[in-house]
């Protein structure tokens, strides 16, 4: 048989090869995965009352991205039974969420690339053996000519079947309020150097040399009182699938960090 001929069977195994590695994936790799932690203990925030439940909410996108989950965090904290109030002198609560970022990753999950590479190369030097009667040169030939194909087609499989990661991160701080205020003792401080090097000729022909440096230190300490007492926290939430799209990604996200957000709430 010609080589032409050892290609032709080596085309026709490994498509059913590249047919067959959807049953060889992992089944669970195609369910929408997602989670969400925080970085901290949830904050140790006293119980509120009904007639207490007025809250001042602010809510940023400093991740610059397209997704918004301002509207679902403002639902799901009315779902909480809490009035939010544009006035932040009436309100017993104040919550910020500040998005800082979305991201989107993909890998290869599957190594199909490897194992393809290696079923033509086998099956290639078995194909070149029973049409070569024993040959080596067709063992050779075949061998190579299957772990080219078999390469190939496994990192097209890899390319189409991605395992794709989506992250969200949201900065988030509440803020209750302290019957009589508190005071906060804030202090900064900076430092500055300056130095200069000179030489002059004279007119005897000699050299005079020197040096000057200037320092110089500002420090300010202030107290500064306030009505409410702060918390902050990290959230992230993570989804994680095969072939896994941004729309679907960002409807799971959102609702799991917005209902985590107001769920922070006492």
């Amino acid at each position: 048989m010609s080589i032409s001929k050892i290609g032709l069977c080596l085309v026709l195994l490994l498509s059913l090869f590249s047919q067959s590695c959807t049953t060889m994936m992992d089944p669970d790799a195609a369910v929408l995965k997602s989670s969400i932690k925080q970085l901290k203990p949830r904050a140790k925030l006293r119980p509120a009352s009904p007639k207490d439940m007025k809250i001042y909410v602010r809510y940023r996108n400093s991740s610059g991205e397209d997704l918004d989950i301002r509207d679902k965090v403002f639902d799901e904290i009315k779902n909480s039974n809490y009035t939010i109030t544009q006035n932040i002198d009436e309100a017993n609560y104040v919550l910020i969420a500040d998005l800082r970022y979305v991201g989107l990753k993909a890998k290869e999950g599957y190594g199909h690339s490897i194992f393809g590479a290696l079923l033509g190369a086998v099956a290639g030097a078995v194909i070149g053996n029973q049409v070569g009667a024993g040959g080596t040169t067709e063992q050779i030939v075949g061998g190579g000519l299957g772990a080219l194909l078999g390469g190939a087609a496994g990192k097209a499989i890899d390319n189409r079947n991605k395992i794709i990661t989506v992250d969200m991160v949201v900065d988030l701080s509440i803020g209750e309020r302290i019957k009589g205020g508190i005071n906060t003792k804030r202090s900064s401080s900076s430092n500055q150097t300056t130095s200069q090097a000179a030489r002059t000729k004279t007119g005897e022909g000699s050299n005079e040399a020197g040096t000057s440096s200037t320092k110089y230190s500002e420090s300010t300490e202030f107290e500064q009182k306030e009505d409410f007492f702060y918390h902050e926290n990290r959230f992230i939430a993570t989804a994680k699938k095969l072939g896994l799209t941004y729309e679907e990604a960002s409807t799971s996200l959102s609702g799991k960090m917005s209902r985590a957000i107001a769920s922070s709430l006492p």
